[in-house]
């Protein structure tokens, strides 16, 4: 028995605008959970795995967050965008994709703030090239 795809659902997404959406809706995860873990910093032990806990939060971050930019459709973007897409999907899902291997190329809070201000920006500019006037938000 042949098992066919059905391409009216994804565990993940595929789109566009979704899918840099749902990449978004993780960001508070990662600054909740870091949040918590600088509770127990006060705790020697803890205090001496901080730095570490960050490379590893931020991998582990982007493992669960860069699934949806696997169904991100870079080509059907306006043409002026579709290079930046993909620079900020491959890098995403290369931080994701790595987790606990390479600790060189291992992201950090530095890349998890580009990714999360990168995909805002790729929303508003979608929003310019589709006619909306769209204005920057005081509080994001």
């Amino acid at each position: 028995m042949k098992i066919q795809a059905d391409e009216t659902r994804s565990e993940f997404g595929k789109g566009l605008a979704y899918c840099l959406g749902l990449f978004l809706a993780h960001a508070d995860r990662f600054r909740s959970e870091k949040q918590t873990y600088k509770h127990l910093d006060r705790a020697a032990v803890a205090k001496e795995l901080h730095a570490t806990y960050s490379m590893i939060e931020a991998e582990r971050w982007f493992s669960g967050a860069s699934v949806h930019l696997n169904g991100l459709q870079v080509t059907v973007a306006p043409k002026v965008l579709r290079k930046r897409l993909a620079t900020f999907r491959d890098k995403c899902v290369s931080w994701g994709s790595g987790f606990g291997l390479n600790k060189k190329s291992a992201p950090t809070k530095k890349d998890f703030e580009w990714t999360i201000r990168e995909a805002k920006d790729l929303l508003f500019e979608l929003d310019k090239l589709s006619g909306v006037k769209p204005i920057k938000a005081t509080f994001e």
